[in-house]
């Protein structure tokens, strides 16, 4: 039928033709693939426990007898507006047995197929997004402004409170892995308890340590031309256990918010009124830092540093181990440049 992106699965139901009886949820981010299915089976309104409204079912069972998902979307429900049939993780999902399944599938069941990271050529999602009761659901890496909303969703929902600042010093600590950020988010509740204000100071003891201020600095220390020290820094994040995919993403937004400022320095705008305009706004006791950076970087420069940064963190992505080898390039590059 289509593809979609998984965003938001709020209203996703409600919006769902009863035509379709299948959806395959697939990306390179396992842990939203995971928490996606998660989400649509809770949103469903079908009981888990019941045994006439959901069936869940194995790779390895639909693998060894792909009757088992045709018979399960082909049985009528008992007691319930629809059956959910959920499979697990099927990273080797078969076009064939998905379409099979379909034939036969009564109107309004459903089946939920949590897949691996398939490529578009790989057939079953080609099948997916090309059959007319069928959808597919694509769950990539979180960026910047979806870690914003996964942030200010996660402290609402614990009761905590926290101005942009410190939202922003919580984001630049999170890597691309949801499951990896949901359990840095559930360090910071945990260590506040019953205390509902979040500081700088919390998220740098909660999450790891002071990464945030070691995060900081490194960046900072890049920017200014601070080669050894930034190399420095670069092992003690290392040693933390941070990922260099954080590392990269926190350099490409203090790399885009550099850019920014030197197009309004050259447009002889007033920098000062830049500044104050920052949405989240900088911290005050950073911006003399900035302002330092500022002037040892052109336009061009910051151009070409981005473009280093990007395609350093799709390096990474594809190759998490070589992550800190990327990383220490992008440094060897970045205090060099003018």
């Amino acid at each position: 039928m289509s593809k979609a992106v998984a965003r938001t699965t709020d209203g996703w139901f409600a919006n769902l033709s009863p035509e379709v009886v299948l959806v395959l949820v697939y990306g390179p981010d396992g842990g939203k693939v995971s928490e996606v299915v998660r989400t649509l089976i809770a949103d469903s309104g079908v009981d888990r426990d019941d045994p006439f409204a959901f069936s869940a079912l194995s790779s390895e069972g639909v693998k060894s007898d792909p009757s088992v998902l045709s018979d399960a979307l082909a049985t009528l429900p008992f007691g319930s507006a629809r059956r959910l049939v959920h499979v697990g993780l099927w990273e080797g999902a078969s076009a064939r047995v998905l379409e099979g399944a379909i034939g036969g599938a009564a109107r309004g069941n459903l089946a939920i197929i949590e897949g691996g990271d398939l490529r578009p050529n790989v057939a079953a999602r080609r099948f997916a997004e090309g059959n007319a009761r069928s959808l597919s659901l694509a769950c990539y890496r979180d960026d910047d402004s979806a870690l914003r909303v996964l942030v200010r969703e996660e402290l609402a929902h614990s009761g905590l409170e926290a101005d942009g600042e410190v939202r922003e010093a919580i984001v630049a600590l999170l890597g691309e892995d949801r499951e990896g950020s949901r359990q840095e988010l559930e360090k910071l509740v945990l260590f506040k308890g019953t205390q509902k204000v979040v500081s700088l100071d919390d998220v740098s003891e909660a999450m790891d340590n002071g990464r945030v201020i070691h995060m900081d600095q490194l960046v900072d220390d890049i920017a200014l031309g601070r080669r050894s020290e930034a190399l420095t820094g670069l092992v003690r994040l290392s040693q933390r256990g941070t990922d260099p995919g954080a590392v990269t993403g926190a350099l490409l937004r203090h790399f885009s918010l550099l850019a920014r400022l030197r197009c309004e320095a050259d447009s002889n705008r007033s920098l000062d009124s830049a500044f104050r305009s920052l949405q989240p706004p900088l911290f005050f006791r950073r911006r003399a830092k900035v302002e330092h950076a500022l002037t040892r970087w052109s336009q061009r420069a910051l151009k070409n540093g981005i473009r280093l940064l990007s395609r350093a963190q799709g390096r990474i992505r594809a190759n998490p181990k070589a992550g800190y080898i990327l990383c220490e390039r992008c440094i060897i590059f970045l205090t060099s440049a003018r």
